[in-house]
């Protein structure tokens, strides 16, 4: 265990300090200009690097923080860490996120040692840990897709803290339709529009396609008529 018990704990000076430092050279990298964006997403992993190895020592449970612990965590990732309230709760949630779904645990991890992990699993930008985390790293553009038009199962954890399929069916917001409770509500009637959309669109692009092949095949005919009308004059 590092220098804290649970009852006392913080991260280590050199983990929330790394994080700070990086914070402030993120909040200063403005504007769209690639270099920037490469820079700052490399800060990005470095501070979860530093939080994920500054929290491994405490013991999850169900796949969460001890609630003093995240509590004083989140409050040193904004006295000290330079984040705002919105992005110190995000950080350490996907840190929480990356010691379950990554196996990080014990007292003596590095962020060197998160970072070789990170490496071995394609995590190199934040948005992918993020898909990590939810478990749709696993996922095709076909499963995002299908999700976004019928929507999909919640999840809750198990007694390890593992995501696992959950109770209810979370419809997407497309139709507008909302539940009693507030909650988006996709009805019969708007699948059954949507079909009749995805019917409409496939007959489209099919029509556009084939006429597409026909333009090229008369396009080629013309060049073929050309080319035999001229051989016909030098023939003269």
């Amino acid at each position: 265990m590092p220098k804290n018990t649970y009852a006392t704990f913080s991260l280590a000076d050199a983990n929330i300090n790394a994080i700070g430092s990086a914070q402030k050279r993120i909040d200063n990298l403005k504007g769209d200009v690639d270099a920037a964006k490469d820079e700052a997403n490399s800060l990005k992993l470095d501070q979860y690097c530093q939080l994920v190895a500054g929290i491994a020592a405490i013991k999850l449970t169900k796949g969460n923080l001890p609630t003093d612990v995240s509590s004083t965590v989140k409050g040193e990732l904004e006295d000290l860490g330079n984040m705002k309230a919105s992005i110190a709760n995000k950080k350490l949630k996907n840190a929480v996120g990356a010691r379950r779904v990554f196996k990080i645990n014990g007292d003596n991890i590095t962020p060197e040692m998160v970072a070789s992990v990170f490496e071995d699993n394609d995590i190199t930008s934040e948005a992918k840990l993020i898909k990590a985390v939810a478990g749709d790293d696993a996922k095709s553009a076909v499963d995002l897709l299908i999700e976004k038009v019928i929507g999909r199962p919640s999840t809750k954890k198990d007694d390890d803290g593992n995501r696992v399929t959950g109770d209810a069916w979370l419809d997407p917001k497309w139709s507008g339709n909302a539940d009693p409770d507030g909650k988006p509500e996709l009805t019969d009637e708007d699948i059954e529009f949507f079909k009749a959309k995805l019917d409409d669109a496939i007959a489209a692009r099919a029509k556009f396609k084939a006429n597409a092949a026909d333009t090229a095949a008369a396009n080629a005919q013309v060049v073929s008529d050309d080319a035999d009308a001229n051989e016909m004059l030098d023939q003269l």
